[in-house]
């Protein structure tokens, strides 16, 4: 099953609800919360979502200049979080 939401700044979303027990992605999460590490960003980008959802959300943060800021792709990963995060309790009411 997935967990489909909206970011507060429009990007639309689906993830697995299986991504909490998928090992790869929590070695990744832990550390790039340990370091900020870009490389376990980008890992963690490539668990969440197959090539087109990627690709979507890189369009969504590419910056007027062309870039995709690392900064904005951070901020939607949290969004996309916490927005699962809400899911899950709506799921268990």
């Amino acid at each position: 099953m997935n967990i489909k939401g909206t970011t507060p700044s429009g990007f639309v979303y689906s993830v697995s609800d299986t991504l909490a027990d998928d090992m790869e992605f929590l070695d990744s999460l832990a550390a790039f919360e340990a370091a900020e590490d870009p490389a376990a960003l980008s890992i963690m980008v490539d668990r969440m979502f197959d090539k087109a959802q990627k690709k979507a959300l890189y369009k969504h943060c590419r910056q007027e200049d062309g870039h995709v800021s690392t900064r904005a792709v951070i901020d939607e990963v949290v969004a996309i979080f916490h927005g699962v995060g809400a899911e899950s309790e709506e799921l268990k009411n």
